[in-house]
């Protein structure tokens, strides 16, 4: 066996808490190559094998390799089984939603190291003991997930790597050890006095941010653990978990949609393996206001990324102290998040995200009312979520000898993103290439036609006379006006335009383009994507707004005769005004255009043979 090989086996089975022997150790080598698992899947099969494995009732710390051996023919047997049944499964038989008052409530046992089922009826309102039993749940869960991670976990074969080992300390080994370096577990709350401090299960010690350059990765709340229905629904109260709405204001709802399930705050959702953890609250905000330390200048990716980050870390979905968010302590269990659940709904008001982190695939929705009803669908197949917007079906366009073809256009606005428009399915054929040949010649004289030209009788002369006349008069007060909203309009645009054109987003998916010119050739695209960027110096004001070229009354007329001379003049006052509002503008533009999976495709042409 490979020393590679053989750390990364029992760097997995570590992580459970089990050990190995070397005939165990053989017999997982020997799964291995009958298999053929590459190197980099390695961890992920052994996860799966001993995550078998501790679902054994007769199992212990040491790795049984009888047990080892039922649990690979039991695996054997499933994968052959769901290969025949697998046109037979009902996915809704396998889908279950649990409520947080139903879920059953387990305690740490530190004497034990193992889980305890609680027998005591849970109450709402619980006990001083139960609240502060929470509390040390979440420390000790905590801790058993940081004493397995291979910083603090030895090896059990010897190597350079137990150098390198760090320890957990208590506060009460800090009396009489001044100036030593250490490195504690506890929860970040305020004194008495108003002073941060960290607090374990046998003390507390204040803490001093004055030689702290910056904090690290994470919102830092008071309640969290650190190393060193919706809120408008009606409710009895703010305390989580919440119960579900109550039946007599969706008895009328259920009964037209009798699959609808009104559920509580936060729920669960069981499907085939796979758990999914939904909870409607708005977080960050939440965290936000009660943050102790977080890195300067960070952005909203940033954010985002810290509180999937903190919560995940923190197994749990409400890392606060009860004074910030009150929760039920009896109850309290229905919101940890050990084990990691395969998905997380943190359903809030903020920016639409999805983050992938250690194994836990993490999204936000975001607000369906704010995002122009824009949701968001999970698939449970790739575990994988997208974002639902409008669409269209169908879409041909044919511009001369180019044809393109969409199979599904879909676009959604949000305040926070902007606008997105997403092709799927983009077939544009290029055309086969035609010579141009000279426009036919049309013989006739090519002077514009005026009112003249119609033989008006006099009376329709008179009063087009006496129109053009009042226009004439009008025009000389009526211009500057026209010119100076029309200016203004198109300022306001030029002023708007750098945030419509940065808020837009565009994106093809699955692009092909086609050459008939060349028989058999194509070339694809996975996905497009195409984002641009604009901005202007500071627009200078209108100074001037008068006409400097004053026409004889005679030729405005005469020139009214024409529409062509009409147009003409139009578009020449529209071109000054337009250069008016620009001014001495200066802009720069960017241009973002990502190409992902590029490939093509050419068919050979033979020769013919001969000759």
């Amino acid at each position: 066996m490979s020393d590679d090989r053989q750390r990364r086996i029992l760097k997995v089975f570590r992580k459970f808490s089990y050990s190995l022997g070397p005939e165990v150790s053989q017999k997982l080598e020997e799964i291995l190559d009958i298999h053929g698992i590459a190197d980099e899947e390695i961890e992920s099969t052994m996860e799966m094998i001993a995550l078998e494995y501790s679902k054994q009732e007769d199992v212990d710390m040491k790795v049984d390799l009888n047990i080892l051996q039922r649990v690979y023919e039991s695996m054997q047997n499933q994968t052959e089984r769901a290969d025949t049944e697998k046109e037979l499964i009902d996915p809704e038989s396998h889908l279950f939603i649990i409520n947080a008052f139903e879920m059953p409530s387990w305690h740490w046992s530190p004497e034990s190291g193992t889980f305890t089922k609680v027998t005591t009826p849970l109450t709402v309102s619980g006990s001083p003991e139960s609240r502060i039993l929470a509390i040390r749940d979440r420390l000790h869960i905590i801790k058993q997930c940081v004493l397995r991670n291979e910083h603090f976990a030895p090896s059990t074969l010897p190597s350079r790597d137990r150098e390198r080992l760090v320890t957990l300390k208590s506060t009460k080994q800090l009396l009489g050890r001044a100036g030593d370096r250490f490195l504690l577990l506890g929860m970040l709350t305020h004194n008495k006095e108003g002073k941060l401090c960290i607090e374990d299960s046998d003390g507390s010690v204040e803490l001093d941010f004055s030689k702290l350059d910056e904090p690290g990765d994470g919102l830092f709340t008071e309640g969290s653990f650190a190393l060193v229905e919706g809120p408008l629904d009606v409710t009895i109260n703010g305390t989580i978990p919440r119960h579900h709405l109550l039946s007599s204001l969706v008895s009328r709802l259920q009964s037209r949609i009798p699959k609808v399930h009104f559920t509580t705050n936060p729920c669960r959702i069981k499907f085939f393996d796979q758990e999914i953890v939904i909870f409607r609250e708005d977080t960050m905000s939440r965290m936000l206001r009660n943050v102790v330390g977080v890195k300067p200048n960070v952005s909203s990716e940033h954010l985002k990324r810290y509180l999937v980050q903190t919560i995940l870390d923190q197994a749990h979905l409400s890392p606060l102290t009860i004074n910030i968010q009150p929760t039920l302590p009896d109850y309290d269990h229905a919101l940890r998040l050990y084990p990691l659940p395969t998905v997380l709904v943190l359903a809030d008001k903020y920016d639409r995200y999805k983050i992938t982190y250690t194994g836990c695939h993490v999204f936000n929705p975001g607000s369906f009312i704010s995002n122009s009803f824009v949701f968001s669908t999970y698939k449970p197949a790739e575990t994988n979520s997208e974002e639902c917007l409008w669409s269209i079906r169908g879409l041909y366009i044919r511009a001369g000898d180019r044809t393109i073809r969409v199979d599904r256009v879909r676009w959604g606005f949000s305040h926070a993103t902007g606008a997105n428009v997403k092709l799927d399915g983009l077939s544009i054929d290029m055309g086969k290439t035609q010579p141009k040949s000279p426009p036919p010649f049309t013989p006739g004289h090519r002077r514009r036609l005026t009112l003249a030209d119609f033989a008006p009788s006099p009376m329709a002369r008179r009063l087009w006379n006496l129109l053009s006349s009042a226009y004439a008069l009008a025009e000389p007060h009526l211009r500057p006006l026209i010119r100076t909203c029309v200016v203004a309009g198109l300022r306001l645009f030029i002023r708007w335009l750098p945030h419509v054109i940065s808020g837009l987003k565009f994106e093809a998916n699955t692009t092909t383009f086609t050459f008939p010119d060349l028989p058999g050739t194509q070339v694809s695209i996975e996905k497009l994507t195409l984002h641009a960027t604009l901005s202007f110096t500071e627009l200078e004001k209108v100074i001037d707004t008068r006409d400097h070229l004053k026409l004889p009354r005679s030729m405005k007329s005469r020139h009214s005769y024409g529409v062509a001379a009409w147009r003409k003049r139009f578009t020449a006052s529209f071109n000054r005004s337009l250069d008016r509002a620009w001014g001495n503008a200066q802009g720069t533009a960017s241009i973002a255009v990502k190409l992902h999976d590029i490939g093509g495709s050419m068919r050979r042409v033979e020769e013919p043979a001969g000759g």
